[in-house]
């Protein structure tokens, strides 16, 4: 009789695994804004699964749900789409003793929560600092967290993520520099392709998109007002541009003057929609303002870095005035904008005036963004932190 040795050891460092997690132990804690969703959740999504893949014993735990039936409900499309993933995602029990190697999440108000939980169970944690998530420049609250998050004793490391956060911890003292690890951008969802509909070749629009979430009554953060104001001004000179609006934004900003045949709201979709979308858009308009959220608040620069990968035209406002500190300051693309619909509107037009020149700028842009921002390169950056204090 054969007898399959392999599979009586995967089978049994499987129920190894479940066993320690079952008790609330392993390798790596993960502490994240919100459990993922069903389209993957995003940056978050993609850090998440990666960190799993990769330390065994591992999971991620959740503050977000206040019973186990809102709990286990929000994470049953997420594991129909990634299977793997079962077992690995608990609630925080403030009342269970927690035995893990590491700690890592996202976001100073995430880690600001979960602090209690890491220094009663002598957990060390990493944290990435990404723009908001509570985190503002020259904000009192938000310095608060921030001394009180790096004077823990079980903090590690803190990962930086743009130019303007790296130059405010250090400006301000508030954390010493051998503890501030400095990545640039963000982990994409998905990897960058240029399979790309070119205007007048493969499709007769030429098609400028708009996508965020609605933080503000207007969106003004994210400059959607500002984006509006475009297409009112492009919509009567253009039959052939057509503006397209992901979000919750439909009856936000009274749109009656644009050509309604010109102008498509769909509403708020997964990443998988976007992967397809991107293909037939030719640009994205991001007007994001400085503070509008809370006082210090802050994006990154650039937004828009998954239409980028792939293959769409960005056009961002850089408030903070951090492209010429990232490795995007030699790309031709990634256009800096200001909140001036007119001046976006007449530098729409040239390139429509110059296909050839615009499509050759979205290709270097396009280059450039995977060089810096291809999702393996981000994450593995990531991971090789981790396993500094990770065996």
């Amino acid at each position: 009789m054969h007898i399959d040795f392999k599979n009586i050891l995967n089978n049994a460092e499987c129920s190894i695994n479940n066993a320690l997690l079952s008790i609330a132990g392993g390798k790596l804690f993960l502490f994240y804004s919100s459990l993922p969703d069903a389209a993957g959740g995003g940056f978050q999504g993609a850090e998440c699964n990666y960190f799993l893949e990769n330390f065994p014993m591992s999971a991620n735990f959740s503050m977000q749900f206040e019973n186990t039936k809102d709990f286990k409900k929000a994470r049953k499309g997420y594991f129909k789409l990634f299977p793997n993933a079962k077992k690995a995602f608990f609630q925080v029990n403030t009342d269970k003793k927690y035995n893990f190697q590491l700690a890592y999440g996202v976001f100073l108000n995430n880690i600001y929560n979960y602090l209690e939980i890491f220094e009663k169970n002598n957990i060390p944690f990493i944290f990435v600092l990404y723009p908001g998530g509570g985190f503002g420049i020259d904000n009192e609250e938000s310095d608060r967290k921030l001394k009180r998050v790096f004077s823990s004793k079980m903090f590690v490391k803190v990962i930086t993520t743009m130019p303007a956060s790296q130059e405010y911890l250090l400006n301000k003292n508030l954390c010493p520099e051998e503890k501030i690890e400095y990545i640039y951008g963000v982990v994409p969802q998905n990897k960058g392709s240029f399979e790309k509909y070119f205007y007048k070749k493969d499709k007769d629009t030429f098609d400028i998109c708009f996508i965020a979430h609605k933080y503000s009554s207007k969106g003004q953060d994210k400059g959607y007002d500002t984006f509006i104001e475009t297409a009112q001004k492009l919509a009567p000179v253009n039959k052939d541009i057509h503006f397209h609006i992901i979000g919750p934004w439909e009856n936000t900003i009274d749109t009656s003057s644009i050509n309604p045949e010109q102008l498509h709201f769909y509403g708020t979709k997964p990443g998988c929609f976007l992967a397809e979308f991107y293909k037939k858009a030719d640009i994205i308009i991001t007007a994001n303002r400085y503070q509008m959220i809370y006082p210090g608040n802050f994006d990154g620069y650039p937004l828009g870095i998954e239409a980028s990968l792939a293959g769409v035209y960005v056009m961002n406002t850089d408030p903070l005035n951090m492209k010429p500190k990232t490795p995007l300051k030699d790309i031709k693309g990634f256009e800096v904008i200001t909140n001036d619909a007119d001046r976006i509107a007449e530098s729409i037009i040239k390139k429509l005036d110059n296909l050839e020149a615009f499509y050759k700028d979205t290709k270097e842009q396009h280059e450039g963004a995977i060089k810096i921002f291809d999702k393996d390169i981000q994450l593995k950056a990531r991971l090789d932190i981790v396993k500094q204090y990770v065996k």
